[in-house]
């Protein structure tokens, strides 16, 4: 099996250069012979190439990807190859891509020299597209052994430099290794509406200009105190608890 190896320096930061390599659905865009790719789920994707009159179709499946570092793929099917992509940083404003391709087809004759011809070809088209327009999209997330570790929405947060959860939770985080006491964003929205209940239960009517809905103030306040079962014009018990919610001050 041949190994090709060819790359190219990109006038955009890693994290754009990455980004834009994440798209699969974009590589026809500067892969001459790929005629399509569908991002079939976070870790599969399946091809379309043609070469002359002949096309051929094969999924292949996402092994490793790191933000800002590195893409690694295998075909499950079709022709035997595996591809590796990795983002190199060279300043600010500047980054190095490298392909790596193993491929069974490149085997024979002068097969290896023309595949590292048009990889070049390829990565020359990568760099006039990424340079004129950034990257058209981005997954953050992370695979290792081709399982998805992080969700895209999750790493992205963690690039943001910030955390994917609220400084101010007070659950468990759901990680063992990183028990800090806080939860996802999920989580703390359910928990916000279900404090809202229950902070909203019992309480007195929508307040207007006047009062509460069609009753003063003073009346409202009344009624919330007034002991279960208690009729209006009963004023047993009242005083007691007016005085128990506003205790008298000294």
């Amino acid at each position: 099996m041949a190994r090709i190896q060819q790359s190219v320096e990109i006038r955009v930061p890693a994290q754009v250069a990455y980004n834009q390599l994440t798209q699969f659905e974009d590589y026809p865009r500067f892969m001459q012979e790929v005629e399509s790719a569908e991002q079939v789920d976070d870790t599969h994707v399946r091809w379309t190439t043609k070469i002359g009159q002949h096309a051929r179709d094969w999924n292949s499946e996402i092994i490793e990807q790191k933000p800002d570092q590195c893409i690694a793929w295998r075909n499950v099917e079709g022709p035997v190859s595996t591809g590796r992509v990795e983002v190199q940083a060279l300043g600010a404003d500047s980054s190095r891509v490298s392909f790596t391709v193993e491929s069974e087809a490149a085997s024979a004759g002068d097969a290896a020299d023309a595949m590292a011809r048009q990889l070049e070809g390829d990565l020359q088209r990568l760099k006039q597209m990424i340079e004129s327009g950034g990257a058209s999209g981005a997954w953050r997330g992370e695979v290792h052994d081709g399982k998805v570790e992080v969700r895209g929405r999750d790493a992205a947060g963690a690039a943001a430099g910030g955390s994917t959860q609220s400084d101010n939770a007070l659950s468990d985080n759901g990680d063992p290794g990183t028990q800090d006491g806080r939860f996802t964003v999920a989580e703390e929205v359910n928990t916000d509406q279900q404090s809202d209940a229950v902070r909203h239960a019992g309480n007195l009517p929508r307040q207007s200009a006047e009062g509460y809905g069609d009753v003063g103030t003073s009346d409202a306040m009344q009624e919330a105190l007034r002991p279960d079962g208690q009729k209006k014009g009963d004023e047993t018990g009242l005083d007691q608890a007016i005085k128990r919610a506003v205790p008298p001050s000294n």
